[in-house]
C-alpha cells in the first residue's frame, strides 16, 4: 500500500505544481484572465459571453458587452471594470478596490404557474469562505425588468461594503431613481435572527407640492424591527412603529 500512497502524493504534487504555473503565467500576461475565460466557456453550467476582456490576472480588468444567459434569467452590461488586490487572498480575504458597472439590464422570467404558497422563514445564515471587502461600487444605468414589464432602472453608489463572518457593514449606500433619491448607511448580522440597524434619507417630488425630504431609522431584525421616521419641513412630522 505504500507505493500507491506514494503514487497518490506525487500526482497530487504534480496538480498543485500544475496550479501554481498556471497562476504564474496567468499573472503576467496581459490577457491572461481572457484566455481563462474562454477556456471556461464550453464547460459553464450557465451561457455567458463578452466582446472583450482586457487585463493581466492582478488587474486591473476591463470588460466589454457581457452577457449572460440562464433558463429564467438574463444579464447583459455594457462595460465592467474592476480593480482588486490578489495578495489579500493570503489573508483571506477577497478585497475589491473598485467595481464600476455600465449600462446593465437584468431581465427576470416570472413561472409560468405562480407558486404555491411557503411558510415565512428565517434566511439561511450566510457563510463565505472568505471575507469580502468593496472599497468603491459604482453603477450607471442599471435596469430591472420583470417579464414583459417596463423595466426600473438606477444609478447607484456603494462606499466601504464590509463582510467578515457573518457580520456586514456599509459606509456610504446612494441610489437615485427618476422618483426617488436614497442615501444611507448600515450594518448587521447575517445569521440567527438577522438583526440590523440602518439611517436613511429619501427625498422625492411631489407634483405640485414642494421637495419631499425624509429621515429614516431602523433597528432590530427579521423577525421584530422598528420605524422612525421625520420629514423636513414644510411637511414636518414625525412617525414610529414597532420597537
Amino acid at each position: 500500500m505504500r507505493w500507491a500512497w506514494r503514487i497518490a502524493a506525487a500526482v497530487l504534487a504534480g496538480l498543485l505544481f500544475g496550479l501554481v504555473a498556471l497562476l504564474l503565467a496567468l499573472w503576467g500576461l496581459p490577457n491572461g484572465p481572457d484566455r481563462l475565460a474562454r477556456w471556461l466557456q464550453p464547460h459553464s453550467p450557465i451561457a455567458f459571453d463578452y466582446v472583450r476582456f482586457e487585463g493581466p490576472l492582478r488587474g486591473p480588468w476591463r470588460i466589454e458587452q457581457l452577457t449572460v444567459r440562464s433558463d429564467r434569467w438574463d444579464l447583459a452590461a455594457e462595460q465592467i471594470e474592476l480593480a482588486w488586490h490578489p495578495a489579500a487572498l493570503l489573508r483571506g480575504t477577497l478585497h475589491v478596490e473598485r467595481l464600476a458597472v455600465q449600462q446593465m439590464r437584468f431581465r427576470n422570467e416570472p413561472p409560468a404557474e405562480p407558486e404555491p404558497p411557503r411558510e415565512a422563514t428565517l434566511p439561511a445564515p450566510l457563510r463565505l469562505p472568505l471575507a469580502v471587502h468593496l472599497d468603491q461600487f459604482q453603477l450607471d444605468d442599471g435596469c430591472y425588468q420583470a417579464g414583459d414589464a417596463e423595466p426600473e432602472c438606477v444609478d447607484g453608489q456603494i462606499t466601504n461594503l464590509r463582510l467578515d463572518g457573518s457580520a456586514w457593514a456599509v459606509d456610504a449606500l446612494a441610489l437615485a431613481h427618476p422618483r426617488l433619491q436614497l442615501s444611507g448607511r448600515g450594518n448587521g448580522e447575517a445569521a440567527g435572527r438577522w438583526p440590523f440597524s440602518a439611517r436613511l434619507r429619501a427625498e422625492t417630488e411631489i407634483p405640485d407640492w414642494p421637495l419631499w425630504t425624509g429621515e429614516f431609522a431602523l433597528d432590530g431584525d427579521l423577525i421584530e424591527f422598528g420605524v422612525a421616521h421625520a420629514a423636513a419641513p414644510p411637511y414636518a412630522y414625525q412617525l414610529a412603529v414597532g420597537e
